[in-house]
């Protein structure tokens, strides 16, 4: 194995010479390969709602509804020598779908066997998978040395979704978030009805509080009014309000 940067993002040519001469990516195509990174494809199988399934061949037969969560495998076996990690995450174009991944971006060195990544459709659309798909990319980065202990020294290969894994990854229960929303929006509407009541009923007495003020001033306009008819017949009357 040749000796690569400390510290580098390994190129097309290195992640090919890795693949071909030291099983870093099997089955290897080099359709896959980018610049700096290669895409793996979407396994045979996946485990939602803790149910194991496969996918067939070429067909469409696995939609990952909104708001649920899947396990997914990559049709690749990866092979990670003890001076290389590798940093994965979903091909930019199942992101803009809506998929969420939640898989640790790190793959340890000395790693080796199929990646297993959870997701999440985050979207407001039923999203389709189909075996063979290219849905993960992967770029590989060399270490400043190499590790004392590789991951296969102490995990054994990971060939599939282990069976002893239960995963509850149903969809979660919006009926119940959905009957909260509306009992807010049920408090909010009443909150919204007090108000306006409460506004109704003070512009009323303003309102009335108004009338009152006018009737007391044309009262007192139509005393003072007397008053000074009454001053002119006679100086002595005088009248305080």
């Amino acid at each position: 194995m040749s000796i690569f940067s400390r510290g580098a993002v390994l190129i097309n040519e290195d992640i090919k010479k890795l693949a071909t001469e030291h099983d870093l990516i099997s089955p290897f195509d080099g359709n896959l390969l980018k610049g700096a990174s290669y895409d793996l494809r979407l396994g045979r199988e996946f485990s939602t709602a803790g149910h194991h399934e496969e996918l067939g061949n070429g067909t469409l037969s696995c939609k990952l509804e909104p708001g649920q969560f899947i396990l997914l495998t990559s049709h690749e076996c990866l092979k990670l020598p003890k001076n290389v990690v590798g940093h994965a995450g979903l091909i930019s174009k199942w992101a803009q779908s809506g998929l969420i991944s939640l898989f640790s971006p790190q793959i340890d060195p000395g790693f080796e066997g199929l990646i297993i990544v959870p997701l999440f459709n985050g979207g407001n659309a039923p999203i389709s998978l189909r075996q063979g798909e290219p849905m993960f990319t992967v770029e590989f980065v060399s270490t400043t040395s190499y590790v004392a202990t590789g991951w296969a020294e102490s995990n054994s290969p990971l060939r599939g979704i282990p069976s002893a894994v239960d995963v509850q990854l149903g969809r979660p229960n919006f009926s119940a978030i959905s009957e909260e929303i509306h009992d807010l929006q049920r408090s909010v509407a009443a909150l919204e009805a007090r108000f306006s009541g409460f506004t109704a009923g003070t512009n009323q007495r303003y309102v009335v509080s108004s009338t009152k003020a006018i009737w007391i001033t044309l009262l007192v306009a139509a005393l003072t009014l007397v008053v000074a008819i009454l001053t002119l017949f006679d100086p002595q009357i005088s009248l305080s309000i």
